[in-house]
């Protein structure tokens, strides 16, 4: 590990070999480096005393009105159906009473309409994990054979019906 001294003094060559390349081409001149670096690069005093004193801040909870304005108080919270805050597509919707009335058989559901979602591995996952309206977890099952989904509801305690 290295001191000061010894970066000071390292600074100091490499400000100089900057110096004299700069002279070889004729450009205009750095400040001149025949001080040291010591002399060059000066360490304030710092001033012996008592630090100064914190500001002392008033009692009692206080937000700025930028953080305070970014918050909100609700009386009821939102249904816990949709917690994604987008709306579950009609024809979901009609997929999921659809296989309620049809527990326990496979129902194929090819991307369309409001509903054309972007990776049927994701749209299983959905289904698997009880989002997007497939509420509870483990009410729904779903796979997926050649790019499309297939959706079956077995019920909340794995096949009441």
């Amino acid at each position: 590990m290295s001191s000061l001294q010894d970066e000071d003094a390292r600074e100091w060559r490499r400000r100089q070999r900057e110096e004299n390349r700069a002279a070889a081409r004729g450009d205009v001149p750095l400040p001149p480096t025949d001080a040291t670096p010591a002399e060059r690069w000066p360490v304030p005093a710092v001033a012996a005393g008592p630090a100064p004193a914190r500001p002392q801040r008033p009692a009692g909870p206080q937000l700025s009105t930028r953080v305070a304005n970014t918050f909100r108080i609700v009386d009821t919270l939102p249904s816990a159906e949709n917690r994604s805050g987008r709306p579950i597509p009609e024809h979901r919707r009609d997929l999921i009473e659809f296989a309620k009335a049809n527990a326990g058989r496979w129902i194929e559901y090819p991307p369309a309409g409001d509903d054309a979602y972007k990776s049927v591995s994701t749209f299983v996952s959905t289904v698997r994990s009880g989002k997007g309206g497939f509420a509870p977890k483990g009410a729904f099952e779903a796979t997926a054979r050649n790019k499309i989904a297939y959706v079956r509801y077995i019920g909340t305690d794995g096949g009441d019906q």
